[in-house]
């Protein structure tokens, strides 16, 4: 069952920066701080190497109850699934009985879905008839035209409603401020991201936010942890040499759906191949690596990057250190 998230959607930013990573920040009604998803893999071919900011076109209604769960990680690892802009079928009323849908009809509106795996599970964004606005110098993503129109299709807001999987909405009291007219989406995100650390807690757990920071610091830095591989369900990998480049890529991704359950996530840097990456999971993070059950509890993710020990990487990061050094800097 998928945990769905557009009715709390008040706006976001998405980003593909390179072949290996998909990027998400969410501003969501009922969580006080920014859902940040750095996920493992491409979208689809509308959106791969594109960036863009995005905003539900009739925003959530700040005064209502929330329906976001519990348990909502805001600091999201795993792999991107289906990310793309379709055309669905929306009823011209609110009335969903046959008889009425009959009379009135649908209209063909846009939508943004995004999909991805994450320690949540499958969670789905489907975002109808959203405001896009590119970030990249690139017109605006268009989606397909309806089946059986060959005209444009048309933007134009509609008020939609829907129910969570169990047809419940649990109350909360949380308030997210309204971006200001003339603040950026980047400087909002950034004002709402500075409050993490007391929203996740509590405004008045500050000390208790300390604490577990500093047991997650004796954790990593004294405890041996498990191994990670102790903690998926058993099965059957292909070594290496018996597997392809596409054949890799959909390895990859589901082991990295598995591994963000227990809150571990994977980074890999713009030269990582998929078999790389698929190496470096049998042979660095599930022979060798390990974590601590503890830290997921708390919301905590150990993270294992490919380009710490990428050696294009490496070499960038000396070329720029060698230009900071010819100019008498020195780089932080």
């Amino acid at each position: 069952m998928a945990l769905r998230l557009q009715d709390c959607v008040i706006d976001g930013y998405f980003g593909h920066p390179h072949r290996n990573l998909t990027m998400l920040r969410l501003a969501l009604h009922g969580l006080d701080t920014v859902l940040m998803a750095d996920l493992v893999g491409a979208p689809g071919p509308q959106f791969q190497g594109r960036c863009f900011e995005f905003r539900a076109r009739v925003p959530p209604d700040e005064s209502a109850p929330t329906s976001l769960p519990k348990g909502l990680m805001p600091m999201q690892v795993g792999a991107a699934g289906t990310m793309e802009l379709r055309m669905v079928k929306v009823p011209r009323t609110d009335d969903t009985s046959e008889e009425a849908l009959l009379r009135h009809g649908f209209d063909w509106k846009p939508c943004l879905y995004l999909e991805w795996y994450s320690q949540n599970g499958r969670v789905v964004i489907e975002l109808v008839d959203p405001i896009i606005e590119p970030t990249d110098d690139l017109p605006a993503p268009e989606a397909p035209a309806p089946p059986g129109s060959e005209e444009e299709p048309t933007m134009f807001s509609v008020s939609t409603v829907s129910v969570d999987d169990e047809g419940e909405a649990e109350i909360q009291t949380v308030t997210i401020r309204e971006r200001d007219a003339d603040e950026s989406l980047d400087d909002y995100l950034e004002r709402l991201d500075r409050q993490r650390e007391n929203a996740w807690r509590g405004e008045s757990d500050v000390a208790n936010f300390m604490a577990e920071l500093e047991y997650a610091d004796h954790l990593i830095t004294n405890e041996s942890g498990e191994f990670i591989a102790s903690m998926l369900e058993p099965q059957r990998l292909p070594a290496v040499y018996d597997v392809d480049e596409e054949r890799a890529g959909e390895l990859v991704l589901s082991l990295a759906a598995q591994l963000a359950l227990v809150g571990v996530g994977i980074h890999l840097c713009k030269h990582c191949t998929m078999l790389d990456a698929y190496r470096f999971l049998l042979e660095v993070v599930l022979q060798e690596g390990r974590t601590h059950p503890e830290l997921k509890g708390m919301g905590w993710t150990m993270n294992y990057s490919y380009g710490e020990t990428c050696a294009e990487c490496g070499a960038e990061i000396d070329a720029e250190y060698e230009g900071f050094a010819s100019d008498g800097e020195v780089p932080e």
